[in-house]
């Protein structure tokens, strides 16, 4: 290509198949934030938390499957995608019980009726 014809005559173009013809690299064809070098879906816009590819959602109640409890049963946002209420939430870097733990008396002993969690 003739330096007046390319966009980006100091750098050179990837020939990657995706706009080749304006003599600029594209390091993200996909635009989704992740460089198509680390993209496991460099042709398919996605989260940097699936490198690159979009989010799934088997039960198809829109709760992405990496923060849907249920990935299999249909749910809501508010229960972490699940139909039950969630006594036990998975956030990111630890897990956070939304139900009362019942301890004995004086006691490290829990108590029978917090079981469920």
């Amino acid at each position: 290509m003739d330096d007046a014809d390319d966009q980006c005559p100091d750098e050179p173009e990837d020939r990657d198949g995706f706009e080749d013809d304006d003599g600029c690299p594209d390091p993200d064809n996909d635009g989704d934030g992740v460089v198509d070098a680390s993209d496991r879906c460099p042709r398919e816009a996605g989260v940097v938390e699936n490198h690159g590819c979009p989010d799934t959602d088997r039960d198809e109640d829109g709760v992405p499957d990496r923060i849907d409890n249920c990935p299999d049963e249909p749910g809501t946002a508010a229960r972490q995608g699940c139909r039950a209420r969630q006594r036990v939430r998975i956030e990111e870097t630890q897990l956070v019980i939304t139900d009362k733990v019942y301890f004995a008396h004086d006691s490290a002993r829990i108590l029978r009726r917090s079981n469920a969690l």
